[in-house]
């Protein structure tokens, strides 16, 4: 292994958080190239970081970064926790996506890096965060349960939200100083939002939410589909809190307040669809907004399946054979939510 990776802290070795790039023969890694050059390694051809003045501004707009840095938007964006929260963080901490997806933004804490020297594109664009906000590529979750438990870190009691989300089964705790989001504009305006102190008996099994993290413990949460009340946003005031689309009055999408197929807006950061299944063919699903006996929307997709049987209080990861459509199931099909970022598909959640 590359020196580079290891660094001592008194008689203990522990791994650096880096940028690698590795190689791998018969499912073993036998080769690794850090950023960390020696005088017989070919520069063409190896990990370069970026040396950056420090003083320079870390604004990121479709490609620059700051005044010095131009940023390949095909390349790859990773969104990680700091160093020193990265060897305990959660794996929803870390994410990979393209640099032109990337947020329009100040980013204090930022990597760029390529390979050679001879191309002014850095192909690799890394971002440190000591807290996640709620953003458009947070994930939505499913609430399966809320307990108290001791937090090992502190010893405290603290509540611990456990939630089926990205795929999996995961539980965090919960910041005592908490807050909910509550997003009161949504609209092609824009989007205002306040936060509240949180109040956990608000949120219960079934409910649809998303978490900002800091620390890898939850200090944000906004509320999309109350399940026990079955409205959407828990926001009071609307007049029929049947209709999910009365949060905005459009009839695929939440947040902003732009279809992601609307010409003016078309990749918006974050799309929800909620709907009533009319169809299963195959791999392809197709549901209906306001009601099972139309199709108003179709999408093709084979895993992350949340679903929630509401008659045996049964919450799993499931597959489209647990969809139930209306053409054979009638009234008692299957409602979803399917989460969109940037017309890319995030989760699907499944009522039956």
């Amino acid at each position: 292994m590359n020196k580079a990776l290891l660094k001592s802290s008194t008689s203990e070795t522990k791994v650096t958080p880096q940028i690698i790039r590795y190689r791998t023969v018969d499912d073993k890694v036998r080769m690794i190239d850090t950023s960390y050059t020696t005088d017989d390694e070919n520069n063409q051809d190896t990990l370069i970081k970026a040396e950056r003045n420090a003083a320079y501004a870390n604004y990121y707009c479709k490609g620059r970064l700051g005044r010095d840095a131009i940023v390949d938007l095909g390349g790859l964006h990773f969104k990680v926790p700091s160093d020193e929260e990265a060897p305990s963080a959660d794996a929803s901490r870390f994410s990979v996506s393209r640099p032109g997806f990337a947020d329009q933004s100040d980013y204090p804490d930022v990597e760029l890096y390529k390979v050679g020297k001879e191309t002014s594109y850095y192909d690799t664009f890394l971002t440190r965060e000591e807290s996640q906000d709620i953003d458009g590529d947070t994930y939505i979750a499913l609430i399966s349960d809320i307990t108290e438990e001791v937090d090992p870190e502190d010893e405290d009691v603290k509540y611990k939200m456990i939630v089926f989300m990205n795929g999996a089964k995961t539980d965090y705790f919960v910041e005592d100083d908490a807050k909910r989001i509550i997003y009161t504009t949504l609209n092609n305006s824009g989007n205002i939002s306040r936060a509240e102190t949180l109040n956990i008996k608000d949120f219960d099994r079934g409910d649809v939410v998303r978490f900002g993290f800091k620390a890898g413990k939850i200090y944000q949460v906004e509320m999309l589909y109350d399940y026990s009340a079955q409205l959407a946003g828990g926001k009071p005031g609307i007049p029929d809190s049947t209709i999910w689309q009365a949060m905005n009055g459009t009839n695929n999408d939440w947040f902003n307040g732009a279809s992601m197929y609307q010409p003016a807006q078309p990749y918006m950061p974050f799309q929800l669809s909620f709907g009533f299944v009319n169809k299963v063919d195959g791999s392809v699903i197709g549901w209906g907004y306001r009601s099972p006996d139309v199709i108003d929307e179709v999408y093709n997709q084979q895993t992350h399946y949340i679903v929630y049987n509401h008659d045996t209080d049964n919450m799993y990861m499931g597959t489209i054979d647990d969809v139930k459509d209306y053409q054979t199931y009638g009234n008692d099909c299957s409602r979803i939510i399917l989460q969109h970022s940037r017309g890319y598909f995030r989760s699907m959640i499944v009522f039956n």
